[in-house]
Order: structure tokens, then sequence, then C-alpha cells
């Protein structure tokens, strides 16, 4: 899947998942929200389960295979570093993710 397309994708969950927190969660109340938060939290819950519900969490997230994501990560950056405005040693991006389950 080509770059364009899996960025679409990726928003298009984006929206699907702001409508229903919208209509369900935060209807009437102060809520902040992160769909790429949510997206990378499905992104690890998926990287670590088995068949079934790898399935479906990537069939949600509209990827073709779980092994997608990583190239599709690989692929943005390397857009975003192309045009040479910003260095590589300019460029710092620190994420701290987890899922706990009790």
């Amino acid at each position: 899947m080509e770059l364009g397309k899996s960025i679409e994708m990726q928003n298009e969950v984006a929206v699907i998942l702001t409508k229903h927190v919208i209509a369900t969660v935060a209807n009437g109340s102060n809520f902040v929200f992160s769909p790429i938060s949510i997206n990378l939290l499905l992104c690890l819950i998926a990287a670590g389960s088995s068949c079934v519900t790898k399935q479906e969490i990537t069939s949600f997230l509209k990827l073709p295979s779980s092994d997608h994501l990583n190239s599709f990560l690989a692929k943005t950056v390397s857009v975003l570093l192309a045009d040479g405005s910003i260095k590589r040693s300019d460029l710092r991006l620190s994420m701290a993710n987890s899922v706990w389950i009790d």
C-alpha cells in the first residue's frame, strides 16, 4: 500500500474514533482525546496478540497486516526528512507507550 493511501486510512480511523468518543463519552463534558494515542495503543496490543485478535485490530486500523505498520512509520519519517530542512541530528521524537491489564 502506498504512503498516501496509508495516511488516508489512518485519518479515516481517527475520524471514526473521534466521532464515537464525542457521541458516547465526551457528550456535554470537558474531555481531552488523542486519536494517535489510541491508534498507537491498538498497534501495541496487536503486536502482542494472537492471530484472531491481531486480525481484528489490523482490520479496524485498515492495515493490510500488522507488519505494515512498521513500513508505514519508516516511510513517513523518510518523507518528513526528505527535503533536507530538518537535519537528522536536530530531530528528536520521544514516545513512551505501555498497556497495563488488571
